[in-house]
């Protein structure tokens, strides 16, 4: 016979730590208001004299409140910029209404899946996250995800490479269901909005020229395979002929940084010319400026631009993109000059994008000749 286990009754007041004062999260709003605001101004003493110590800080508000303070969390007030008020009234960012998807975002949310955009769970929150050096990019996103869920954009750090970080905190129950949906499941219309998101990260616009004529491809690079099969496949569901190219791994220099590969490259390419039209004509990139680039091959292809005008025009927007990207990187950096010394890194990006908007100039000079 099985012994009578006794259940316990339910608790009737908040478990508070053993040994320790109240619980941070059971004192009101204005107490709160007061821990946060004593312990922003103990960090900036302490980051003075250069001897930040969380696990101290939680010491001193035990010691000056009586309130317990998980050294984590003070860390991410001070690190990742968190706020710790969650009413409403007072912080109503951080309760933004958080919608179920819609059917025309399924194939969006795939697409940039499917490139840069990274996804994890927490509790009852998927949050998918982006980093890239352009900050248009990471806003126009951002403001496609905003009547779903709340988004934040924030410069970062990645390395010695001032970028820019993007969430987007959504409702995981509704969500789920569009990181599973199979893409056979999908239409013509939908596989070319997924491509075009896809191109979108991880794609790009190029213009090469055979016999002294302007021909554009759409290309796309991944270092999978399977990703790289499935791409082909789908882009022969439109009816167009995509060619895979592998390259072996390799060691190449982009912006004074070395990158050495491990792994194959597998290049996607989009070449003949009814193909690469009829998908321009029908694509819109939430990328600025691959989306000036698109608008700018096709009136090249339907005017018929001479070989040595188009050439002027690719290379001037070429440089403007290039342009763009160092004056993100700046603004990035200049921001978060104000918590770390990266003095060496500002200066390098001012004389680049200086050097940049001067070839820029000389570039648009040809442009009236």
């Amino acid at each position: 016979m099985k012994p009578v286990i006794n259940k316990k009754e339910p608790r009737k007041t908040p478990r508070k730590p053993k040994g320790l004062g109240i619980r941070y999260s059971d004192i009101d709003v204005q107490k709160r208001i007061e821990i946060y605001n004593f312990v922003m101004e103990k960090a900036k003493e302490m980051v003075s004299e250069n001897k930040l110590n969380f696990h101290e800080l939680s010491r001193i508000i035990m010691k000056n409140y009586g309130v317990y303070v998980w050294p984590m969390t003070i860390r991410d007030w001070i690190v990742k910029g968190k706020h710790p008020l969650r009413s409403p009234q007072l912080n109503p960012i951080t309760k933004a209404v958080r919608r179920p998807p819609e059917p025309q975002i399924i194939p969006e949310t795939l697409g940039l899946l499917y490139s840069d955009l990274h996804f994890h769970t927490a509790c009852n929150t998927l949050v998918l996250s982006l980093t890239t050096p352009y900050e248009a990019f990471a806003r126009k996103i951002a403001l496609l995800y905003s009547k779903y869920g709340h988004t934040s954009i924030a410069p970062t750090l990645c390395g010695d490479e001032p970028e820019w970080r993007l969430y987007i905190y959504l409702d995981r129950t509704s969500w789920n269901r569009v990181l599973t949906t199979p893409l056979s499941s999908l239409n013509k219309e939908e596989i070319r909005i997924f491509l075009t998101r896809v191109i979108d990260g991880d794609g790009w616009l190029t213009l090469q020229y055979r016999k002294r004529r302007p021909t554009f491809y759409i290309s796309i690079s991944t270092c999978y395979a399977e990703k790289a099969k499935i791409l082909s496949e789908l882009f022969q569901r439109l009816g167009h002929q995509a060619t895979i190219c592998v390259r072996m791994p390799r060691t190449y220099n982009v912006s004074g940084r070395v990158i050495r590969q491990k792994r194959r490259e597998y290049t996607i390419i989009l070449y003949r010319k009814g193909d690469v039209t009829d998908f321009l004509y029908n694509a819109k990139f939430l990328h600025p400026m691959k989306e000036v680039k698109r608008v700018w091959a096709l009136k090249m292809i339907n005017s018929g631009l001479d070989s040595e005008k188009s050439r002027r025009i690719w290379r001037y927007l070429h440089q403007v993109e290039k342009t763009a990207k160092l004056y993100s990187k700046l603004k990035s950096a200049l921001i978060l000059s104000e918590k770390y010394d990266i003095s060496n890194i500002v200066r390098d990006l001012r004389e680049k994008y200086a050097e940049s908007v001067r070839f820029l100039r000389q570039l648009q000079a040809t442009l009236t000749v």
